[in-house]
């Protein structure tokens, strides 16, 4: 049976769990728990459940909490819906990860068809503090929720209590969008399209000039330096490195623009909101150390008019 990329991440954490543990068992419990990690490794689901069986009766006092939660998965897959219902409770109950457990009954209740308390248990993770919309998106199992009002107020809850949602983390949002961008002189000088992206993490930027060639950066707010950070890179091996923040009405950055051949020279940049809707973008480079500058690009960008914010 095929399990998706979020699944495989998921697990990992609980092999490690159940290494840590199976080095205090005695021989035969570590030999029972070996077969139920090859079990689980290769979903066989009846055979984990023997072999889960088989460990509650050796030694009832071995079966950690991550075993509980893999037994919940197991009986999951064998559509043992309340024996699944059952083994998760006994997880969250024994202190495993409230999120994972949260998470895997509100897919067992999707996919038995009780709406209702898949909704209960999505309310459950995000209580405990899970904002990862894009694991939820990828699960098959809650797929038939997507469509359900109800999902999208959980995603937008998620969003609202998401670190990146924090108000420093959105200052930059003025510039998403779909853009012409065109000169002082009103020439088309290309197109721009910034994205958030990793849940509104971070912005992307994919520019392709009028000309010709293009570029891409990421945005974002860093919370080491409480700063906001830009890095590009154009098809011809150049790279801006830039930081900064929003202040006086504008997103200002400082840094370096570095050609391909390493050589670079000192620059700085604006982004500023103006009041009918587009926004400017102001470049200045330095070759002297910052004693004079230069414009190196002056923009202003239209939205499209099928873009939104």
């Amino acid at each position: 049976m095929k399990r998706s990329r979020w699944w495989m991440a998921m697990t990992v954490g609980l092999f490690l769990i159940a290494a840590i543990a199976q080095a205090q068992d005695s021989a035969e419990v570590t030999q029972l728990k070996a077969q139920l990690n090859k079990n689980f490794s290769a979903g066989d689901w009846d055979a984990f459940v023997q072999s889960f069986e088989s460990i509650q009766q050796a030694d009832t006092s071995a079966i950690a909490p991550a075993l509980w939660y893999r037994l919940g998965i197991a009986q999951l897959n064998r559509k043992q819906y309340d024996a699944a219902r059952e083994a998760y409770e006994r997880a969250d109950a024994a202190g495993f990860a409230p999120t994972f457990v949260a998470v895997g009954l509100a897919g067992l209740e999707a996919e038995a068809g009780n709406e209702g308390a898949a909704f209960v248990a999505l309310g459950r993770a995000v209580d405990a503090g899970f904002t990862d919309a894009m694991i939820l998106d990828s699960n098959p199992r809650l797929q038939s929720l997507h469509t359900d009002a109800r999902y999208q107020q959980v995603r937008e809850r998620m969003q609202e209590e998401h670190p990146c949602s924090r108000p420093e983390c959105r200052q930059f949002d003025f510039w998403v969008g779909e853009w012409d961008v065109h000169g002082p002189n009103g020439g088309k000088a290309g197109t721009n399209s910034i994205q958030p992206m990793l849940n509104r993490c971070a912005l992307q930027e994919v520019w392709t000039g009028a000309s010709g060639g293009g570029g891409k950066s990421v945005n974002f707010y860093h919370p080491g330096k409480k700063k906001w950070v830009q890095i590009w890179v154009n098809g011809s091996g150049g790279v801006i490195e830039i930081e900064g923040e929003y202040a006086d009405g504008a997103m200002r950055f400082v840094g370096q623009n570095i050609a391909a051949d390493g050589s670079f020279e000192m620059c700085r940049a604006s982004w500023t909101l103006l009041e009918d809707g587009r926004v400017r973008q102001f470049w200045e480079q330095s070759r002297d150390q910052g004693k004079t500058w230069y414009t190196w690009f002056d923009g202003y960008y239209s939205r499209k008019p099928d873009s939104s914010e």
